[in-house]
């Protein structure tokens, strides 16, 4: 039981519509998303690999 009945309210989309709207926003969206975790994770794995590089000079010379 609704307070307002919506039988004669014409919203203008379907909840498919809204679906395929959300999932192309959620897609667009992730794209900047990852863009945005690659530049630390980028950065942790230069560090993590001349960390590496130098405790192997080290242990060589």
């Amino acid at each position: 039981m609704s307070v307002i009945p919506s039988s004669g309210i014409s919203f203008g989309f379907t909840p498919g519509d809204l679906l395929t709207n959300s999932s192309a926003l959620v897609t667009s969206v992730a794209g900047f998303v990852l863009l945005a975790l690659a530049f630390p994770v980028a950065m942790w794995f230069v560090h993590f690999i001349k960390g590496v590089l130098a405790s192997r000079r080290g242990r060589q010379g």
